[in-house]
């Protein structure tokens, strides 16, 4: 697989690329938000005892989850867009796959599972995603009331 500039991008296919850099840096946020949040709710002083210990990593990869799962979502699609341009220049120079449309569906699926992307053909991990990009979102707005609160 390659990840070079590809000048030959069609306008929707720019539009996608934007989109991923959008979803990696909500993902970034989101564990920020995730953090600043935890710091706010649970406080540096919870980690006195064991309990409080516990009791506040339970709260830190809830809190973390939604940028941890929206981070590799986004590594998924780059994944699946850099197998998709792998697939078109192969088809540019000329290698056919002369087949039937099952068998290149399961040879598209082999393909994904052996880049380490096969979840993305299970409808779960499109929902979990969606409920991570959502709960990003409330995440990096609870962040930003929490820290306007704290300076007024």
């Amino acid at each position: 697989m390659h990840e070079r500039p590809r000048p030959d991008l069609t306008p929707a296919a720019r539009i996608a690329v934007r989109g991923l850099v959008a979803m990696r840096f909500a993902g970034v946020g989101a564990l920020g938000a995730g953090a600043l949040v935890w710091w706010f709710v649970v406080g540096s002083n919870a980690l006195a005892d064991p309990v409080a210990t516990t009791l506040a990593l339970f709260v830190a990869v809830a809190l973390l989850a939604p940028g941890v799962l929206l981070l590799h979502f986004e590594w998924s699609l780059r994944r699946a867009a850099l197998m998709l341009a792998e697939l078109a220049d192969r088809n540019a120079a000329g290698e056919r796959f002369d087949a039937t449309p099952a068998l290149f569906r399961r040879s598209m699926r082999l393909a994904m599972r052996r880049r380490g992307i096969g979840l993305l053909a299970t409808p779960w991990y499109w929902a979990l995603a969606a409920w991570g990009f959502g709960a990003s979102l409330v995440l990096l707005l609870a962040a930003l009331v929490l820290v306007v609160a704290a300076l007024i």
